[in-house]
């Protein structure tokens, strides 16, 4: 993955309640990506980031637990309740 420009870090407890951070555009502060610790060597990117978003192929789907009950995009997805096991 590649990011050009800026980006300003933060960092919060994710989901897990375990530390993860998350880089924004410092101008609108709309998150592109973030990393946590329970997902080491993973990136999650944010697809309305993405300037084509339709070139996008998710993986992985995580937090499925969350989800409205009409949603139904993580179909065909290896999906997560909340994040994935450790490898």
């Amino acid at each position: 993955m590649t990011v050009e420009g800026e980006t300003r870090a933060y960092a919060r407890a994710g989901g897990s309640g375990q530390p993860a951070l998350r880089y924004a555009c410092p101008l609108c502060l709309s998150v592109v990506y973030g990393t946590a610790d329970v997902m080491p060597g993973m990136i999650n990117l944010y697809a309305g980031s993405l300037d084509e978003p339709a070139r996008f192929k998710p993986e992985i789907a995580i937090f499925v637990s969350e989800k409205p009950p009409w949603d139904d995009v993580s179909r065909g997805l290896t999906c997560y309740e909340t994040v994935p096991p450790q490898r």
